[in-house]
């Protein structure tokens, strides 16, 4: 299966000035605030999108990381997860 992010280079959707802060330094993120975190939870279309999308707000990976995950990566019985590469 393909995954559909390879193709995706969120440094090309970027104006140049968002990349870096003055001092040139990479801008720290702007995490989501609880009631925006509900908000987009209660807006997902079935229960399977939904686990995604608060995985990935719960889980403290990096985007890059968790397009990265396979399902062998994935252990249900231990809840532990593994990242072993990164999509970029």
């Amino acid at each position: 299966m393909a995954n559909p992010c390879t193709a995706v280079k969120p440094h090309q959707y970027m104006k140049k000035q968002d990349k870096v802060s003055t001092t040139g330094e990479h801008r720290d993120v702007d995490p989501f605030k609880p009631a925006g975190i509900d908000a987009i939870l209660s807006a997902c279309r079935n229960q399977a999108e939904r686990n995604l999308i608060q995985f990935a707000f719960f889980s403290g990976l990096r985007s890059s990381e968790l397009a990265g995950l396979k399902w062998r990566d994935i252990n249900l019985l231990s809840r532990e997860v593994r990242i072993k590469e990164a999509q970029m």
